[in-house]
């Protein structure tokens, strides 16, 4: 095969003109040259060829999470519910944005409260576990300590309140700082 030359090309040469085999056409061969041509990548690749940014580090260069200044129904964070940022946050966690997760999350954290006090419901906790870990991955005890007590101190739900992981993750942390 010629530098330049697609595998595609070599395949479409090789079947084109076959007569169907156990009733079997194959490929569809009636593909536009010029289509053919965007998706065409030589091998060995040239320098730069199909090689593309990495998109998820380009999502979040420029994210900014400004605080809310138009009050939004309880339980929303820049118009949308707080449960869909949940994609956003492990993303922000994955590619190591960890002060950017932070920021998202301690808005996060003040709408799950919001709606928690508006409707009597018991708050959720995964956004306190998140902040948690990303205080303790930078080594943040004292952040640690207060975004966990921070849960402790809201309504909580009572049939499951000894074997609450957070609060267990809380009495352990008291107990070693002493």
């Amino acid at each position: 095969m010629v530098r330049g030359e697609s595998y595609r090309q070599k395949a479409l040469q090789q079947l084109a003109g076959k007569p169907r085999v156990n009733g079997y056409l194959g490929p569809v061969l009636d593909v536009d040259r010029k289509i053919l041509a965007q998706y065409e990548v030589s091998w060995p690749p040239y320098e730069g060829e199909g090689v593309q940014d990495n998109p998820s580090t380009k999502i979040y260069t420029n994210l900014d999470f400004p605080p809310r200044k138009v009050p939004e129904p309880p339980g929303y964070y820049l118009g949308k519910y707080y449960t869909k940022y949940v994609d956003t946050v492990k993303e922000l966690k994955r590619t190591r944005e960890y002060e950017k997760a932070e920021q998202l999350l301690l808005a996060l954290v003040d709408a799950v409260e919001a709606e928690s006090k508006a409707k009597n419901w018991v708050v959720a906790p995964w956004y306190y576990e998140q902040l948690a870990i990303i205080y303790r991955k930078q080594k943040q005890l004292d952040k640690e300590i207060a975004i966990l007590q921070r849960y402790a101190a809201q309504q909580l739900d009572t049939s499951s309140i000894n074997a609450n992981p957070l609060l267990i993750r809380l009495q352990n942390l008291q107990a070693n700082s002493q």
